[in-house]
């Protein structure tokens, strides 16, 4: 049997490793790598990126519905940087989407990893022929595709790309992973990359936070919930408990040369001196991903924008980073007295944060759960169906029981505004809602689109389907929703394609102000051209390419067609001297 056999079937055991530097210096790490079954050597992979290495953002951050599964490495604010194979290996995919990573490479290597690149401005050119052709093929800017270990290979510091701000970035950086092949479980780069990125600041915590579910414990605030405040001057001051207790914190890391701030790699809980919990982002399962809305307080970041991590485990939390949990993290004060507590926060460096502060036990009546109300359960299937809405909650889309509240009330579109709870509460996976039509005046069922109030007051388009008076949709959000009518095609903006082109480029502005793009088509001369996406910019553009437009100094018509998202199409052309 192999070593990475035989450790495999450790792999819920806590593994303290050796790592070897690319100075073949030996370490050991600051903590145990918890989910890391195979020796880490940082000579196996290099910079991608031939710039000071400074991040924007770290592995394991928490993000809207995410983790962050990779490092940001900032591209001095601009794009068309050189990105270069971090190892021997060959591409293994090649994918541009609108969102997510934008234009992004996966190279698969030898030692069983695979490197990611995303968020590109372009590819280089035996990796942008490749996906030119298959885009013209088959008409559409749009491609992910796969290749053979024998078509695309590469060595270690070859160009593969420039950086760029493609995809759902929120300015110009490279995204940078490296996933396990076999399982495509992402892990921390800094496992790799940690002694070439200069770090000597501690992680910082910035409040402290006591919870009492319902029933089970109690505050002498009276609030379920209370979140302090932490002064350096001064040990906190927090509210005496009773009973079943959680804690949490408002923590972060930080790097040297920068003022971003950043996930917390590593943390553990004392309590007693006994170690009742701990959190640790090596890797973690895209699958998993989506619990980040369980390992925080959802509600403070619904509602105040607040990372708050919990330190104890929701019931139906199923997230894999937690080394060490007694009693799920949950803590039993059942003594009045002091309870000493300890927090210890270690970044990928070993730079290392303590905080002490004492929770005082004081013997207070748990008030009991008000058994009037309507109450969903995780564990189970749940509907609610009244007149004009049903929604159905699948069993586990909860992580904790829900005390749902309903409203309903007349609105100026095609149904009533209905009030499903509010934002502050998670859902992990899709709930099925159905709403009625208060009107049906469409002949063409299509206009009608399901919208849904966001947590800054605005409409978002949310995608359901017309039948028999009724939209029907798999949702991922609480909320208000309302019935809307588009029957408005999009906008084509094009102000001077005689100016444009004189940057060799055509842009051209696509908008739709009810539901959102649908998709678009583009041809020169009635041969398709490759318009690319740029949605952050409301606009496509195409660079003049050699194959659907020449320069040959006569007249070109360029057609555009473009489509919303309830089938309202819009369709413009124009006539240029090229």
């Amino acid at each position: 049997m192999s070593r990475r056999s035989l450790v495999g079937m450790m792999s819920a055991l806590i593994l303290s490793l050796t790592a070897v530097r690319a100075d073949n210096a030996v370490y050991t790490p600051a903590t145990s790598l918890w989910r890391v079954t195979d020796t880490i050597r940082a000579a196996d992979f290099q910079l991608p990126m031939k710039i000071e290495p400074l991040l924007s953002a770290n592995f394991g951050e928490l993000r809207r519905n995410h983790l962050h599964s990779g490092l940001d490495i900032k591209t001095q604010g601009t794009v068309g940087k050189n990105v270069y194979a971090v190892a021997d290996g060959w591409v293994s995919r090649v994918a541009v989407t609108r969102y997510g990573y934008g234009k992004a490479v996966y190279i698969d290597h030898p030692n069983g990893y695979t490197s990611v690149y995303g968020h590109l401005d372009a590819f280089a050119p035996r990796i942008d022929s490749v996906v030119r052709a298959a885009q013209y093929g088959s008409r559409s800017y749009f491609q992910n595709l796969y290749f053979e270990k024998e078509e695309i290979p590469v060595v270690q510091g070859e160009r593969i790309a420039l950086s760029g701000n493609t995809g759902g970035s929120g300015g110009p950086h490279l995204h940078f992973e490296i996933r396990e092949t076999e399982s495509e479980e992402p892990m921390d780069p800094l496992l790799w990359l940690s002694d070439r990125i200069v770090d000597r600041e501690k992680p910082r915590v910035q409040a402290l936070a006591v919870y009492a579910p319902q029933g089970e414990g109690v505050l002498s605030t009276g609030q379920d919930k209370a979140i302090v405040a932490l002064n350096a001057a001064e040990s906190p001051v927090l509210p005496a408990v009773w009973g079943r207790i959680g804690l949490g914190l408002k923590a972060y890391d930080y790097m040297t040369g920068t003022t971003n701030i950043y996930g917390v790699c590593s943390l553990r809980l004392f309590v007693d001196e006994k170690e009742v919990f701990s959190q640790q982002f090596n890797r973690f399962s895209f699958d998993e991903s989506r619990y980040v809305n369980a390992l925080a307080d959802y509600v403070e970041w619904a509602l105040h924008s607040s990372w708050i991590m919990r330190s104890f485990r929701l019931p139906f939390n199923q997230l894999d980073v937690y080394p060490a949990m007694l009693d799920d993290g949950y803590l039993t004060i059942d003594e009045e007295r002091p309870y000493p507590c300890r927090y210890e926060l270690t970044d990928r460096r070993g730079n290392r944060t303590v905080v002490a502060f004492v929770l005082q036990g004081r013997k207070m009546e748990i008030p009991p759960v008000d058994s009037t109300l309507l109450c969903f359960y995780p564990q189970y299937d749940n509907e609610y169906v009244t007149a004009g809405v049903r929604l159905l909650l699948p069993r586990g889309s909860l992580y904790e029981p829900l005390f749902f509240r309903y409203d309903q009330r007349p609105s100026p579109y095609a149904s009533d505004y209905y009030d499903l709870h509010d934002l502050s509460v998670p859902v992990h996976s899709p709930l099925a809602l159905e709403i009625s039509l208060r009107r049906d005046p469409l002949a063409d069922k299509s206009g009608y689109y399901l919208s849904h109030l966001d947590s800054k007051g605005r409409w978002e388009f949310v995608p359901a389907v017309y039948s028999d008076g009724k939209m029907q949709a798999d949702i991922r959000e609480l909320g208000t929703y309302v019935v809307m009518i588009d029957t408005v095609a999009p906008k084509i903006i094009l102000p001077s394609i005689d100016n444009v082109l004189k940057n060799a480029l055509i842009r051209i502005g696509i908008r739709d102000d009810e539901t959102d793009i649908g998709g678009y088509e583009c041809y020169i001369d009635g041969a398709w051209a490759l318009f690319e996406d740029d949605y952050k910019n409301a606009s496509i553009f195409y660079r003049p390419d050699g194959r659907a437009l020449q320069r040959n100094g006569q007249s070109h018509t360029l057609g555009v067609k473009v489509w919303d998202a309830c089938g309202n199409v819009q369709q413009k052309e124009w006539q240029f001297i090229y």
